[in-house]
């Protein structure tokens, strides 16, 4: 057995798979069960794929294996890690020409080449450096596996303990309850303030209905990651030593992965409908993702192909004068929209006994504006970027937004006659040409209908991080302490 493994380590093929199953396995411990392991694995084989392929080709100009492996391991090497590197030169230097692909990618050429020519004209390696790197990789391999279990069981135990500050609801049956949240939906204060638009007609429309306006409602944050893991987790977001935006983002979106309010209502055996634009622990999002990247894009995105894509893929459209699908880019909300819409309106048909709570994340009337109040829509020229400052088209869009709400209020209400329907915006309005008082950012609306109409807790100036908290207080015969309800963008408060 010792040879055999002895053996193994000395092997000049087993270090450029190894470095495939390193990059895989430590993204996915990166970006903990964000990643599903069919999408790793998928992952994992096509990069397998390639690097067979390219110690193929090596080996046919080198006519040697060794050297072929070596160099194989460079390229991908290069390939996987040429984000992070780009990255370091981004921050280090930043506007510098060293950040420019016209310059790096010439660079890696030429170094790449220049080290193909020196191993092809020296002898073979000694097997000791393929040794090095077997036994480097395979130790690495162990840590990031040990820090996979260390995660699994240590955030299974952390959900636990959250729950225990819960007590059991024995009422049956459950009422179902219908989260909608649209994108940007301002406040009537920035409405009036800011845009000079009154909209109140809709406002007494859903009074009508018997929803309660939460009149003087801001969020907690003005970017709708933060803000929805504020909502989801009932309390602020501890960013202590993350500095960078990014950061920031994909720290809110493991909190609203990990949510302790959607934990709470599994726990009391609720049903959940995932229809947003997020990703949940065993529910994933069922539309095209907006924000940042999902699944196994979350590894391949910092690759060296990812990159280029993302960086210079529109030459494709304006230096080589390729035509572009404008439904590939600009129609993905809609195209979303338009599935979240049916699918929560065939939900609500749905009987099943438990209790069921539904999240639907709308992107309007956040830009595009694809549609005026009168449902029309609008042509792709006045989809354009430039127009994402034009407030007249914004409203439009809200006018059209009320109505599809009134509309799918009023099917949940038909159909699901005892549910509870909350409908709120994750922010107010941000695309202004000229500066404004930051404040109004964290206006936005918010609407609870309970069928009770017991509105006694939910007070005018409620934020995110108290209105699940509220809710459970009322519905569901929890205790909870509320927190002081505050807007926070980076280091201000308001």
């Amino acid at each position: 057995m010792g040879n055999k493994f002895n053996t193994l380590f000395k092997s000049h093929f087993l270090a450029p798979f190894l470095l495939s199953f390193f990059f895989v396995l430590h993204g996915v411990e990166e970006n903990y069960d964000f990643v599903p392991l069919k999408d790793a694995l998928v992952l994992l084989v096509t990069y397998c794929i390639a690097t067979l392929i390219s110690i193929a080709c090596f080996t046919l100009f080198f006519k040697n294996v060794m050297k072929a492996c070596i160099i194989s391991f460079l390229l991908m090497a290069i390939h996987f890690f040429f984000g992070s590197f780009y990255d370091t030169i981004k921050k280090t230097w930043p506007h510098s020409f060293l950040t420019k692909y016209s310059f790096l990618i010439p660079l890696l050429a030429f170094l790449f080449i220049s080290i193909a020519i020196v191993v092809k004209k020296r002898k073979p390696p000694s097997k000791k450096m393929f040794i090095y790197f077997n036994v480097l990789l395979v130790i690495i391999l162990f840590i990031d596996s040990s820090l996979l279990v260390y995660k699994y069981f240590s955030l299974k135990k952390e959900n636990d303990l959250l729950l225990k500050q819960f007590t059991p609801y024995n009422y049956s049956p459950k009422p179902d309850l219908y989260f909608i949240v649209m994108d940007e939906y301002a406040g009537q204060k920035e409405l009036s303030d800011l845009l000079n638009f009154d909209n109140s007609s809709f406002e007494n429309d859903l009074i009508k209905r018997g929803f309660h306006i939460i009149g003087k409602s801001r969020s907690n944050y003005i970017s709708t990651p933060l803000s929805v893991a504020s909502f989801f987790n009932m309390n602020y977001l501890d960013f202590t030593g993350i500095d960078q935006e990014q950061d920031r983002v994909l720290f809110s979106y493991n909190k609203i992965r990990h949510s302790l309010f959607l934990s709470y209502l599994l726990s009391e055996k609720y049903i959940f409908y995932n229809c947003s634009i997020f990703s949940f622990y065993n529910h994933r999002s069922p539309v095209r993702p907006t924000f940042l990247p999902t699944a196994k894009d979350l590894i391949s995105s910092q690759t060296f192909i990812s990159r280029l894509q993302k960086d210079l893929g529109y030459h494709l459209f304006t230096t080589l004068g390729l035509k572009q699908n404008p439904e590939e880019y600009i129609y993905i909300d809609q195209q979303n929209n338009d599935s979240i819409y049916k699918e929560t309106y065939r939900i609500a048909s749905l009987k099943t006994g438990q209790g069921k709570f539904i999240y639907s994340h709308l992107m309007m009337p956040h830009y595009p504006y694809y549609f005026t109040k009168n449902g029309e829509a609008r042509p792709l020229n006045e989809l354009a970027v430039v127009n994402k400052t034009n407030p007249d088209f914004y409203l439009e869009y809200l006018g059209y937004c009320n109505k599809k709400i009134l509309a799918l209020t009023d099917e949940i209400q038909k159909k699901s006659p005892g549910a509870m329907i909350i409908l709120t915006g994750d922010h107010g309005f941000r695309a202004f040409e000229k500066k404004v008082d930051e404040s109004y950012f964290f206006n936005n609306f918010c609407a609870v209908y309970l069928p009770s109409n017991n509105y006694s807790n939910f007070y005018d100036s409620l934020t995110p991080v108290n209105l699940f908290r509220v809710l459970l207080n009322t519905q569901f015969g929890q205790k909870l302490t509320l927190v002081k309800d505050s807007s926070v963008i980076l280091h201000k408060t308001y």
